[in-house]
């Protein structure tokens, strides 16, 4: 153990990305999944913003074919999301404003 180790902190066990429990009581949600959608308070605020004229940017891991459906994100639409961890950015329409392979 390094010497700048807390001891309290020695015996704890590193969290594993994407690793379920193994009891199977509960399902463990990875990264910053959620099972509810956004709060009425923030698709309010959101769509205020954007009758403001601001444009709401989803910035997202996942490919856009699994971020294009209706109701996905509270009735929320996005002007431009940047999926697949930054390598592409899409327009609202799904075509593509930027690559980096």
């Amino acid at each position: 153990m390094s010497r700048f180790m807390n001891p309290r902190f020695a015996a704890l066990r590193p969290y594993v990305p994407g690793e379920q429990p193994r009891e199977m009581r509960y399902v463990k949600l990875n990264t910053n999944e959620s099972p509810y959608p956004p709060s009425p308070a923030v698709v309010a605020a959101v769509k205020k913003m954007q009758a403001a004229g601001a444009k709401f940017v989803l910035s997202t891991g996942r490919a856009f074919a699994a971020v294009n459906h209706p109701g996905q994100l509270g009735g929320i639409r996005f002007d431009y999301a940047i999926t697949c961890n930054g390598a592409c950015v899409l327009d609202s329409k799904g075509s593509i404003v930027a690559e980096h392979p």
